[in-house]
């Protein structure tokens, strides 16, 4: 989702339709990193504080951009360190069709607040790969085409995803003959 918001906010910068001013203040770097940027990690520290509590997720959520160009009335004391700092409020400054484009894109978020309160990945391909990479060793450099490994490493991370990380000792030790059968397509491959 803070990809999404991401990209949305970068195109928004570039988007010539706006004028230059907003999409300075949409840019402008405060320390090392853009607005954009700290808009991103403001939504997710946001996410990470309000665990189970969907009502206070979706007004943090609504109020994040407002935080982040220096409106700090509406913010609350537990995520808010800049609220007495004396910083610009840049959101009286953009014009309100820009800040609205701002608002919309994180519009999506908030009505997804419900789902976004487990913190956690919902895309099943890349909750995969992330298994796939750890029974890999994480190296996209080494050649796994030469043998089977990487399918079985394949495979192995398909099954470790439901029974958890010690899929191996049921698997390997289980009535099912596994074992035998695994080594026994292992001679056969070696054969050829």
């Amino acid at each position: 989702m803070t990809r999404c918001v991401s990209d949305k906010l970068h195109r928004l910068s570039k988007n010539t339709s706006f004028n230059i001013y907003n999409r300075k203040i949409l840019t402008k770097k405060d320390g090392p990193i853009s607005n954009i940027e700290r808009l991103v990690k403001s939504v997710r520290r946001i996410v990470k504080n309000n665990a189970h509590n969907t009502v206070m997720l979706r007004n943090d959520l609504r109020n994040a951009p407002y935080h982040v160009f220096g409106n700090h009335s509406n913010s609350r004391d537990s995520y808010c360190k800049r609220k007495n700092s004396g910083e610009e409020d840049y959101t009286k400054n953009m014009t309100p069709d820009f800040f609205m484009e701002i608002l919309t894109t994180v519009e999506p978020m908030v009505h997804k607040a419900d789902r976004l309160i487990y913190n956690e990945t919902t895309n099943q391909a890349e909750m995969y790969m992330a298994l796939v990479a750890k029974c890999t060793g994480g190296e996209e450099r080494v050649n796994f085409s030469g043998s089977v490994s990487y399918t079985v490493r394949a495979h192995g991370a398909a099954l470790s995803h439901p029974a958890g990380p010690a899929w191996h000792l049921h698997t390997w030790r289980g009535p099912l003959g596994v074992k035998k059968t695994f080594l026994r397509r292992r001679k056969i491959h070696e054969r050829r």
